[in-house]
């Protein structure tokens, strides 16, 4: 008797809060069983970075494999493969391709609206392979989206192998010295090699800003890179359990100058992506007086890969520190063994040989105990002995001073309020083990973030709590900590001779922005390059403005690539403003028609294999257009047109007319495409046809559909015929 068998694979995400993944192979001969194992021929993750953006495309080569447990084979018949995948909420699917045997090629889904693909979409088609990928957002209890989708393939004999490609396209995370791509293929990657042969996991990168430079390992891929082509390559497996998690990949930043611009044409619109630093310079910058000090037990962590060493958090602190500080500002560096310890008398003028130098000696004093409430009461004091302001950046992973808090508040009384001038603390919390947690005033808080939470309010400081990031982004929260800060930022970037407008931030909700952090915005604009951009926020509490200008980034990109920006912004105006809105017949339509016009897939489409009109791309002149290929008098007689000509009846029309299309000679055995387009120039309606009985005369019948199977509306269009290098072009006009 066969059993229905149901696993649920549980896999984390990069960037995703609700992550899990599933296949299940179910099985179309009415048993009601099903499968839940593949083995893969091929898995491959393929990603080009350009700018702001990465397109990946995931290839796996797939049939059904042996059960793991005991080597079983899967049953005979056909099936129905359905994948449940997450991908960031900032991710758009724009394509999905499936192998044809018969043609020798991948075929690329048409993407229509839903209620066509759903209705197009057969499972039980004995003989023409069936794709469809949808995408479902729907309200959770809470009310938050639940943002997955679902990928179908049928019919699958036990045996076939099937060949499927998805694309999509994501923004880079931006890093102080980096862009950062997720790997998010890992979830359709789970192979069990007991009982099955596997490939390995293959992976291409090309970054067209930085072609010649190797991505770089974040976490979560033990491999290395080779240069192969054009492209990178890695591959890992076929099973590796460090390669459980999606991977994070580093990759040269986009523009070194912190000015980065691209601008993309589509004939209708212009849209463009930049990326910009604040450009805070030294001018800006006042000098100060900095005692840096550095408070840190070895807590024995093993390098457990949430943690870092006493070792690590120093070699960290080295960018953030060389950032932070300037030739303009005079430091001083203390740390403890057994009592605190200064390293310098006085202060001196800050270089980054000095402050590599004293990291490199602090790491050779390993304190058994932290001293900071004489580490603190001693670095005030230091300043009140010269009569000086400053700022006391300090170090620490001690977690035994803010419970009670009542401890707490005696060391605020005898650091903070003991300065005679004004003094600012910027904290970094490094403890990581036994941080006792504790309610004060209805609030949790653990170790001493109670302490260093009530120094940085008072000082109108900083402060971060390192446990509570990735390894990955502790530099980056360092630097937020001591580099000097733009917060509440916005931008208005004007171009020459003309406005920007419709703008849609890439920030994932930042406003503050260190020395390092670009800002990065894509948008629409009328007008040419360069940009001016006006940069406004708020510095050293002073309003804070600056005026500078981007030239455009004269990148090599490819032809694909430059639609990309163009196609997310559409997804995050549909995404933004169209799916919050009440969701009127008008709205839904309206949605239907941005996603097939740009290729974007939506709640409201669906890409399919095979589209409602029999193939993909171009349609063929099928029963529904009710075409009629005629074989006339002139045939007969061997009076043949001498020249191209396209006609139309009735004209003008309501809702069908039949086009009539007459072919020289010559041309009677070529290919032919017709195309009808609207007044902006778009391809609503396309068909494809060779003319291989040697005709000189098609009359077919179009019905008002356009190739989403939608009626158009009212209005001119044009027939456009083309064949070899001879284009022609008839006005025809629908009332309705």
């Amino acid at each position: 008797m066969r059993k229905k068998i149901f696993i649920l694979i549980v896999i984390s995400f990069f960037s995703i809060s609700n992550g899990f993944a599933w296949f299940w192979a179910y099985d179309l001969t009415g048993s009601g069983s099903g499968w839940d194992q593949l083995q893969y021929e091929k898995f491959q993750t393929e990603i080009k970075v350009q700018g702001l953006f990465y397109e990946t495309a995931i290839n796996m080569k797939v049939k059904l494999g042996k059960r793991d447990w005991n080597c079983e084979e899967p049953y005979s018949g056909k099936y129905e493969f359905v994948w449940t995948f997450y991908l960031p909420d900032e991710s758009v699917i724009t394509d999905c391709l499936l192998w044809d045997e018969s043609e020798n090629k991948y075929i690329s889904a048409q993407l229509i609206d839903l209620a066509t693909a759903e209705a197009s979409y057969d499972r039980n088609s004995p003989n023409i392979p069936q794709l469809l990928l949808r995408e479902y957002r729907n309200r959770n209890y809470s009310g938050n989206w639940d943002h997955f989708y679902q990928l179908k393939i049928s019919p699958v004999e036990k045996s076939e192998v099937k060949d499927v490609i998805i694309k999509y396209i994501t923004p880079c995370q931006m890093y102080w010295d980096v862009r950062r791509i997720g790997i998010h293929s890992r979830q359709f990657y789970n192979p069990y090699t007991r009982c099955n042969t596997d490939a390995s996991a293959e992976f291409k990168v090309i970054d067209y800003d930085n072609p010649d430079k190797a991505p770089r390992i974040v976490n979560d891929m033990p491999s290395s890179w080779e240069k192969q082509g054009d492209f990178w390559y890695a591959k890992t497996g076929p099973y590796n359990p460090s390669f459980y998690y999606d991977s994070i990949l580093r990759v040269e930043k986009e523009e070194k100058s912190g000015k980065f611009l691209q601008i993309y044409d589509d004939g209708v619109n212009q849209f463009y992506q930049l990326a910009t630093l604040p450009h805070i310079q030294n001018s800006d910058r006042p000098a100060r007086h900095i005692i840096i000090a550095i408070d840190l037990i070895d807590e024995h962590v093993d390098n457990y890969h949430y943690y870092d060493s006493r070792e690590q958090t120093i070699e960290r602190l080295k960018w953030p520190m060389l950032y932070g500080a300037t030739t303009k500002d005079s430091i001083v560096f203390v740390t403890s063994d057994f009592n605190v310890k200064w390293l310098d008398n006085q202060f001196i003028q800050s270089t980054k040989d000095i402050i590599t130098a004293r990291l490199e000696t602090i790491k050779t004093i390993v304190p058994k105990l932290n001293t900071l409430p004489f580490m603190l009461r001693e670095a005030v004091q230091f300043l009140n002995d010269r009569n000086l302001p400053g700022e006391i950046w300090y170090i620490s992973n001690d977690k035994q001073h803010s419970d009670p808090a009542a401890t707490a508040m005696d060391i605020v009384q005898q650091t903070y309020f003991s300065a005679k001038n004004q003094i600012k603390f910027r904290i970094i919390d490094a403890a990581y083990k036994d941080r006792n947690s504790y309610y004060i005033n209805n609030k949790r808080y653990r170790g001493n973030e109670y302490l260093y939470e009530n120094l940085s309010r008072l000082s109108k400081g900083t402060m971060v709590t390192l446990i509570n990031e990735y390894n990955y982004n502790r530099v980056d929260a360092m630097l937020d900590c001591l580099a000097p800060m733009v917060s509440s930022v916005e931008i208005d970037p004007i171009p020459e001779a003309g406005i920007s407008f419709s703008r849609i931030t890439l920030n994932r909700g930042r406003q503050n922005f260190n020395i390092t952090s670009r800002y990065f915005e894509i948008g629409l604009f009328d007008g040419n390059a360069p940009f001016q951009i006006n940069y406004f926020g708020k510095f050293n509490n002073n309003l804070y403005h600056k005026n500078f200008s981007i030239e455009e980034n004269n990148s090599d990109i490819p032809e694909d690539f430059k639609s990309k920006v163009k196609q997310f912004w559409y997804a995050q105006y549909i995404i933004n403003e169209l799916l919050p809105q009440p969701q009127s017949y008008s709205t839904i339509k309206y949605i239907e028609q941005l996603s097939v016009e740009n290729q974007i897939l939506t709640p409201y489409s669906g890409l399919i294999i095979p589209g409602p009109g029999g193939n993909i791309a171009f349609q063929k002149l099928a029963a529904e257009d009710t075409m009629k290929i005629e074989k006339t008098d002139d045939d007969e007689n061997g009076l043949l047109p001498k020249d191209f000509t396209i006609s139309n009846f009735p004209n003008p029309f309501n809702p069908t007319t039949t086009i009539i299309i007459e072919i020289p000679k010559d041309f009677i055995d070529d290919q032919i495409d017709i195309k009808i387009i609207n007044l902006l120039g778009q391809t609503i309606k396309s068909y494809r046809l060779s003319n291989n009985n040697g005709l000189s005369k098609i009359n077919f019948v179009w019905n008002g559909f356009d190739d989403a199977n939608q009626h158009v509306s009212s209005g001119i269009y044009f027939v456009s015929l083309k064949v070899a290098d001879i284009v022609k072009k008839h006005k025809i006009t629908l009332l309705r």
